[in-house]
C-alpha cells in the first residue's frame, strides 16, 4: 500500500507537458523514479546506440526509431506490482537498457 500512495505521489507532481501520457502509466501502475536529460543532441534511436545521461547513467537504444531534440528530459518508469520499466525520452516512450 505504501508503494501505491508513493507511485501516485510521484504521478501528480511530474511536468504537466506530457501529464496525459504520464497520466495513464499511473493508471497502470507506473511512477517516476529517474528524471534526468539526455547530455547533448538525442537522435532518435538505432540498436546499441547509447547516450549519455546527465546523471551518469548511460541508456542503449535496443529498438529504431527516428526523432530530434537538444538536452531531452528522460524518465525512468518503474511499475510498482510487476517492476518492469518504461523509458520516456522527448515524451515518447523508448525500448533499452540503462546503465550506471
Amino acid at each position: 500500500m505504501k508503494r501505491f500512495l508513493i507511485t501516485i505521489i510521484m504521478c501528480l507532481i511530474c511536468l504537466p507537458t506530457f501529464a496525459s501520457d504520464l497520466e495513464e502509466l499511473c493508471k497502470e501502475g507506473y511512477g517516476v523514479i529517474i528524471n534526468t536529460q539526455v547530455s547533448g543532441e538525442f537522435n532518435g534511436c538505432d540498436y546499441n546506440k547509447i547516450y549519455k545521461l546527465d546523471n551518469g547513467m548511460t541508456f542503449e537504444c535496443t529498438e529504431y526509431s527516428y526523432s530530434y531534440n537538444y538536452r531531452p528530459d528522460f524518465y525512468v518508469l518503474k511499475n510498482v506490482k510487476y517492476g518492469d520499466l518504461k523509458y520516456l525520452i522527448d515524451d515518447e516512450e523508448y525500448q533499452g537498457t540503462l546503465y550506471r
